[in-house]
């Protein structure tokens, strides 16, 4: 068996994120590693995790990167988050790892599909480049970061008989509370950081060329 862990970094959200493990541990016994900067999260969920970690407010690309070095013995790392729901055929992220063990995994989520927005990470990737994401990026355009240089390294498959179910406001009735506004307050700088990183003709890329393997 693999040791899969869903990475959640969370703070000032504790009743999504224990509605989230919740539905997480009612699919799968993939392992729960949470990092978080709030105090009433330290004390309502701490007990919930198999990891658990408490720091100061951190981006993203930050609090993944931090979970990914201190999570013990991890083969499988899926970069979560505390509104993003299991989907479809959760349990085959195992057999499909075990068949691209060296790449990162590209599902849907529902909300922004033309990119892995919340990658799967595999061990021996990982080894590879020894972390994640970039963490100059404040929040956004990470994940954008990683599907490139993963895209120019040939080393991303597609796998869109599996899943994740991204309940981000804009996609659902939910309210946009003090933890999006802060995400979306880096947007124009993130975005300037992601475009001086690469060429049109590299931003151009066909995604349609991108490996797509079975579950």
């Amino acid at each position: 068996m693999m040791n899969i862990v869903v990475s959640i970094p969370s703070g000032q959200r504790t009743e999504m994120l224990i509605d989230v493990i919740y539905k997480w541990r009612k699919v799968c016994d993939f392992k729960i590693a949470i990092y978080t900067w709030d105090e009433k999260t330290r004390k309502d969920v701490s007990s919930l995790a198999d990891y658990f970690w408490r720091g100061e407010l951190a981006s993203f690309a930050v609090s993944q990167n931090r979970l990914a070095r201190n999570v013990e013995a991890w083969d499988v790392f899926i970069c979560g988050a505390d509104d993003l729901y299991p989907g479809h055929n959760i349990g085959k992220i195992e057999s499909v790892c075990r068949q691209c063990s060296d790449k990162i995994i590209w599902v849907r989520d529902g909300f922004l599909d033309a990119q892995p927005t919340h990658a799967i990470i595999t061990r021996g990737w990982y080894e590879k480049h020894g972390y994640i994401f970039d963490e100059k990026f404040k929040h956004n355009f990470c994940d954008s970061d990683l599907f490139m240089r993963a895209m120019q390294a040939n080393e991303v498959v597609k796998c869109f008989d599996i899943s994740f179910d991204h309940r981000h406001y804009l996609r659902t009735n939910r309210k946009k509370d003090d933890i999006y506004k802060l995400g979306e307050k880096s947007y124009a700088e993130d975005e300037r950081y992601f475009k001086s990183k690469y060429t049109k003709e590299q931003l151009s890329v066909n995604i349609n060329d991108i490996p797509e393997i079975r579950a």
